[in-house]
């Protein structure tokens, strides 16, 4: 009989990562302008199918480790990978944590300023009022409420698209049979693979209920495919005003405002708003569990509630300081220097060390399965 269970190894990371993912800079689509459609309408299909395949082997890779090491957290994750390394390695990932949060604050902060009309001076405060509020909820709720924010994100996203293509189909098949295709059309969705390769550890909480190496494996690029579904809307969406939606600071609200359908501008606002948050909390969340394991070895028991607010209030704060920066140079330069130590750190890692540790996981379990049967 058909459980729904069955599906929560692969729906739950698939959609918890493409929330957390989705906020700030991606969902604004300024992140797929700098990383995807920047390769041109041909070039940009490519660079997309190249980013869900490779994060995808990373994903399958992270979820089988996960697994295999019990290490659904960040703390336990590096230290399985790095070994006596594990802390040099942590300390130079926590550096890098103020500036992911400072993209999804400034990006926020824009919304409500822009859209809303609370200053920046509201913004932030009621961004801690929000996320205090999200961390109260209990995990099956956050769940639920992750599940329903991805729906309605997708229907937003197809009733966006198809306006979009509706209006502009005659640019669109235009602009696709003259592209050509830079010659390194693969490096910046690298960099965005390094990039999204340092959030993974974060969120393998998420993966759990994964039991086999058969699960892992799917799941990995399930998830990896999930992330990037919004980003193929709209690449093909950003074709309609190509290139001049490359250098806008909100590519998606820009063409929601060319559309003139205020109703679909403000709730695709008011949807990316949630999402955000939903990003940050997640964000804050896998920093928790990393705090909390490090804090079990260190004295006995893991992090309290006050300690978890606490973080939450400083992290939220640290980012609004690094938010202040100008949002588009923050995408673009802050992505860059961050997918570079990804690679350097934690890519090199995933794809060498990781896969050996699988290989000789399987190896002793090969052997203890022999034991067992007295061969």
């Amino acid at each position: 009989m058909f459980s729904a269970s069955r599906l929560r190894p692969y729906v739950i990371p698939a959609l918890t990562f493409q929330v957390v993912t989705f906020g700030g800079a991606y969902g604004t689509g300024r992140e797929v302008a700098e990383f995807i459609s920047v390769q041109g309408p041909v070039g940009g299909l490519l660079a997309w199918l190249y980013i869900v395949f490779f994060l995808g082997v990373l994903l399958a890779l992270s979820f089988n480790i996960a697994r295999r090491h019990r290490a659904y957290d960040y703390h336990r994750f590096i230290k399985r990978l790095f070994g006596r390394a594990a802390s040099f390695i942590e300390a130079v990932l926590i550096l890098l944590f103020p500036a992911i949060l400072a993209v999804n604050i400034s990006a926020a902060s824009l919304i409500l300023l822009n859209w809303f009309h609370f200053s920046l001076k509201i913004a932030v405060p009621l961004l801690l009022v929000g996320a205090v509020f999200l961390t109260t909820l209990k995990r099956c709720t956050i769940e639920k409420l992750i599940a329903a924010s991805f729906v309605i994100l997708l229907i937003v996203l197809i009733a966006y698209g198809l306006l979009v293509y509706a209006g502009s189909l005659e640019p669109i098949r235009g602009t696709l049979p003259a592209a050509g295709v830079p010659d390194l059309w693969w490096l910046n969705p690298s960099k965005y693979v390094f990039y999204n390769a340092l959030i993974i550890p974060l969120l393998l909480h998420s993966t759990r209920d994964i039991q086999t190496e058969k699960e892992a494996t799917l799941s990995g690029f399930l998830t990896a495919f999930t992330i990037m579904l919004p980003a193929f809307i709209m690449h093909l969406s950003f074709l309609s005003a190509y290139p001049d939606v490359l250098s806008v600071e909100f590519p998606v609200i820009y063409l929601l405002e060319k559309l003139n359908r205020p109703w679909l501008l403000y709730l695709y606002a008011a949807v990316l708003l949630g999402m955000i948050m939903l990003t940050i909390i997640g964000i804050i969340y896998g920093f928790n569990r990393y705090t909390s394991a490090w804090l079990e070895e260190q004295r006995g028991y893991g992090i309290t509630r006050g300690e978890e607010y606490a973080i939450l209030i400083g992290a939220l704060a640290l980012g609004a300081f690094f938010a202040n920066l100008d949002y588009v140079k923050l995408v673009s330069n802050g992505y860059g220097g961050i997918a570079w130590i990804g690679f350097s750190i934690l890519l090199v890692s995933l794809l060498i060390y990781g896969a050996r540790k699988i290989r000789h996981g399987q190896r002793v379990f090969t052997v203890q399965k022999a034991r067992r049967k007295g061969l």
